[in-house]
């Protein structure tokens, strides 16, 4: 049996991901599926690792009363981190030898993490992440001490790390991003990448069959938008209702924020945090690599220093269902990286990037809420939100 592993996004329920199962089963009708309940709400606080251990935990329990032979992931938001962290877990427990991976899916999901770039507003932003969202904020804003200095997220993009060599084992791995209206989740995060082409071109439907799934149209620079007599009273409106409204709403949702915030570092101080196993699989590593450097010699060592990798060098996706990790060719080891640097963040981009992704873009223009609209979430629930999950069903899944 076949397996899929669905997971809410922060602050989520089990409802935010339901209507992703209807559209699985109406092409796959023989999909089991487990719907993670047990990171449900201000859970989301304690962080990717501790939400990721009780996600393998839920899989364990549920396959001693179901038989599974396949197992994909599907993540929506935060959802997506806390699966990638869970897929290290598993491919460290040596699941995958005996269990397949199929598809790895993320919806929205901060591959990245939420840190925006340096300015006073996204500064504040930053900081007020940090501190409200407690333990998953610092994960969010790689500002998290992990293992020697390193941030969790920084390690999970590693592919000398378990996380990595899971998340390759993976027949299919996609990622949808949204290219408009996610105030949550930007579309460089969601789509694992250094620029946004539609800040230059406008999107063009590839399939008339899902309108919303759209490529960059390089043919077609983006044009600025002409302002209007008919934009003035709209725009007037919200200048005028906007700081009404947020005088309202900001401090009410401070004292919610913070009142979440402060059972959550209460929370925290009971917590199992384990990661003395990500730390051994890599100490084994380097036990091998000194090992191998006693039995080399100096030229053989210097020819596997790698330069530069392209697209042409990526491995065969139909070859990833080894149990055994490909090797992947990085530039250089995070380690060696200064943390401060925004090369981090390109290094993190490199390594990910080496892995082969579908990414779908998806243009919802009716949505004032597109990181809600992606995966049907109320109030977005109507059929003319669903094409981004009829295209998961029909295009990306793999069965």
């Amino acid at each position: 049996m076949h397996l899929v592993v669905l997971h809410h996004g922060l602050w989520g329920n089990i409802s935010h991901v339901e209507s992703v199962i209807p559209h699985l089963k109406e092409q796959h009708p023989d999909l089991l599926f487990l719907n993670i309940d047990t990171n449900q709400g201000n859970l989301t606080y304690d962080g990717m690792d501790v939400c990721g251990d009780r996600v393998v935990q839920d899989i364990h329990k549920f396959m001693e009363t179901n038989p599974v032979e396949k197992i994909s992931f599907i993540g929506y938001s935060l959802g997506g981190l806390i699966l990638r962290y869970a897929v290290g877990r598993l491919y460290n427990e040596g699941f995958f030898k005996i269990v397949t991976p199929m598809n790895f899916v993320t919806l929205a999901s901060p591959n990245l993490g939420t840190s925006r770039k340096q300015s006073v507003l996204n500064s504040i932003f930053n900081s007020i992440q940090t501190n409200v969202l407690v333990r998953v904020g610092y994960q969010f804003n790689l500002q998290d001490n992990y293992i020697d200095g390193k941030p969790l997220l920084v390690i999970m993009s590693d592919p000398e790390y378990d996380f990595y060599k899971g998340l390759a084992l993976f027949k299919r791995r996609s990622c949808f991003a949204n290219i408009l209206g996610d105030r949550s989740v930007r579309y460089c995060t969601a789509s694992i990448t250094s620029t946004n082409p539609y800040n230059r071109f406008e999107p063009r439907i590839i399939d008339p069959e899902y309108p919303q799934i759209v490529c960059p149209d390089e043919t077609k620079p983006k044009q600025p938008v002409p302002w209007t007599v008919s934009d003035i009273a709209p725009t007037a409106l919200k200048l005028v209702a906007v700081p009404v409204l947020l005088s309202i709403w900001l401090p009410v949702a401070t004292i919610g924020l913070g009142f979440n915030a402060t059972r959550a570092k209460v929370r925290q101080n009971s917590l199992a945090i384990e990661n003395s196993w990500v730390r051994a699989s890599r100490e084994d590593i380097d036990d091998i690599s000194k090992e191998n450097l006693d039995q080399s010699s100096k030229e053989n060592l210097q020819a596997t220093h790698i330069e530069e990798i392209n697209d042409s060098d990526l491995e065969d996706p139909n070859k990833l269902l080894s149990t055994e990790a490909p090797a992947i060719q990085v530039e250089e080891s995070i380690d060696e990286v200064d943390l401060k640097q925004k090369t981090v963040r390109e290094l993190m981009i490199h390594n990910l990037n080496q892995l082969e992704w579908e990414k779908v873009d998806i243009y919802n223009d009716k949505a004032f809420n597109a990181h809600a609209a992606i995966v049907l979430r109320k109030p977005f629930n109507s059929d003319e939100y669903r094409y981004p999950l009829v295209y998961l069903a029909n295009k990306v899944f793999h069965h």
